[in-house]
């Protein structure tokens, strides 16, 4: 017969063991997944290839970072093209720049479609 502190403790180990034997094994299936995420890359950002028709979705709100990313420009095509001295480029919203030369948005934004599908069109065998 056990006293009652023995039995207190009992009671006790019969409740604190399933749990942290559940608790174990949830964090072996977790650590199992997230080297699963980690090796199927399931969580990556995927850049999709951008076809000619895409252009037509530039807008304003956009960086030239984001251009150049999803367009798979090199970095200098767009500053060399339009002279951008601005040191925030890449980080340059298209809405920015116009604003700070003092330009007409929607010329920029359609010689900026132009000059993105002459590169993908010269571009397009490489």
């Amino acid at each position: 017969m056990l006293n009652p502190s023995q039995n207190k403790t009992l009671r006790e180990l019969i409740i604190i063991l399933p749990i942290v034997g559940l608790s174990i094994i949830f964090l072996v299936l977790l650590v199992k997944d997230v080297q699963t995420v980690h090796r199927t890359g399931v969580l990556r950002r995927n850049i999709r290839t951008v076809t000619i028709l895409d252009v037509g979705n530039i807008q304003s709100w956009m960086t030239f970072h984001y251009i150049n990313t999803i367009f798979n420009i090199p970095e200098v095509y767009l500053k060399d093209f339009y002279q951008i001295a601005d040191s925030r480029y890449p980080n340059l919203t298209i809405k920015r720049y116009v604003k700070d030369n003092k330009l007409n948005e929607l010329e920029v934004l359609a010689t900026l479609k132009q000059s993105v599908r002459d590169y993908l069109t010269k571009n397009k065998s490489n």
